[in-house]
C-alpha cells in the first residue's frame, strides 16, 4: 500500500519566483532551481522589465507547453533555497497522503540552460548544480521524506558521447548521496 501511496506526485513544473536578494544580484528560482542573474544600477521596476524582455521562452519538447530560459553565468548561484516542495509534502502528509515530489533532473536543467561563461568553467557550473542537488537530497533525509522522481526528458535526444559522459558524471556523483532516498 504504501509503494500505491508515493505515486502520488508533487508537480514543481512551470514555477518562478523573482526572489530580490540583494542590490548586486537577483535570485530567479525556477522549476525549484534558484540561479542568479548580475543587477545593474538601476531601480528595481526598471530590472524586471529588463528581465521580462530579457528571458527567453521555448517549447518544453513536443508540447504546447513552454518555460523560461534559465540563464548560468559566472555570477549564477544554483543552491537549495526555498520550501514549496517541501511544504507541499507536509501539507500531503497531514492529510495521510504520501507523495513523490518531482522535479527537473539536473542533466535536462544544464542541457536546457543557456550557458554564458567568461571566468567559470563548464565543470564548475557542473559540480554547483550537483551541489545544489547533493543539498535537496540531504534536505530529504533530514525531512525523511523517502521518494523523490527526477524527470530527465532531455534524454530522448540523441545524446552525444560527451553528453553520455556528462550524465554518467552527474549522477554517478548524485547516487553516491541520496542515501535511503528513493529515486
Amino acid at each position: 500500500m504504501r509503494e500505491k501511496e508515493a505515486e502520488t506526485p508533487i508537480l514543481m513544473f512551470g514555477r518562478m519566483n523573482y526572489l530580490m536578494e540583494n542590490d548586486k544580484f537577483i535570485e530567479i528560482e525556477f522549476l525549484g532551481h534558484v540561479f542568479g542573474i548580475p543587477k545593474t544600477f538601476c531601480t528595481k521596476e526598471e530590472f524586471e522589465d529588463y528581465i521580462h524582455k530579457s528571458l527567453e521562452m521555448k517549447k518544453w519538447f513536443n508540447t504546447n507547453y513552454h518555460y523560461v530560459v534559465p540563464i548560468i553565468n559566472d555570477d549564477s548561484i544554483v543552491q537549495l533555497k526555498g520550501n514549496k516542495l517541501f511544504k507541499e509534502y507536509q501539507e500531503a502528509k497531514k492529510i495521510g497522503i504520501t507523495t513523490k515530489p518531482v522535479i527537473v533532473g539536473p542533466f535536462t536543467f544544464l542541457k536546457l540552460s543557456r550557458i554564458k561563461l567568461e571566468k567559470k568553467t563548464f565543470e564548475q557550473i557542473t559540480d554547483g548544480i550537483i551541489k545544489g542537488y547533493t543539498d535537496l537530497f540531504n534536505k530529504l533525509k533530514e525531512l525523511k521524506i523517502e521518494f523523490l522522481q527526477l524527470d530527465e526528458p532531455y534524454l530522448v535526444k540523441d545524446l552525444d558521447s560527451d553528453e553520455k559522459k556528462l550524465f554518467l558524471k552527474i549522477y554517478k556523483t548524485l547516487l553516491k548521496e541520496k542515501g535511503d532516498v528513493k529515486i
